[in-house]
């Protein structure tokens, strides 16, 4: 009887394919980018429509979304007008997102976070393949 010996192995091509199964790995995870959406507190109605629109197409990439609402000189003092914009961007994105982090003041800026509201693992809607139809079977004879 003859006894099965260790295989000699080559340990470049081992490692080679260690690193490929490692790049494989990491291919597929990778992290939501933040975009940011810049708001002026005397922006037009039309105006807020468009930016909003522009959020809900990143938001469908899957894309995290930052609102960032400037304030010049004295408007400053009139917090309650960017608090009611930002309210107005919560309502508008109220079917396609939700809030990760409510309105906040940073230095003269005020700024809220929406992140998708497909869950993390999920693949956004657009990027779906179509199921092949299934056929009926065939009849015996």
């Amino acid at each position: 009887m003859r006894v099965p010996s260790a295989d000699r192995m080559d340990y470049g091509k081992y490692l080679y394919q260690e690193q490929k199964r490692e790049h494989q790995a990491h291919k597929h995870a990778h992290a939501s980018e933040m975009k940011e959406v810049k708001l002026k507190t005397r922006i037009g109605k039309h105006d807020l429509e468009i930016k909003v629109n522009h959020a809900k197409e990143f938001l469908a990439m899957g894309h995290r979304v930052k609102f960032t609402l400037v304030f010049k000189g004295r408007e400053i003092t009139h917090l309650d007008i960017g608090e009611t914009i930002l309210k107005e961007v919560v309502q508008l994105l109220a079917d396609s997102g939700k809030v990760e982090r409510p309105p906040y003041r940073e230095g003269r800026a005020m700024g809220l976070i929406v992140a998708p509201k497909t869950s993390a693992g999920d693949k956004p809607k657009a990027a779906e393949k179509p199921k092949p139809k299934e056929q009926p079977a065939a009849k015996p004879q």
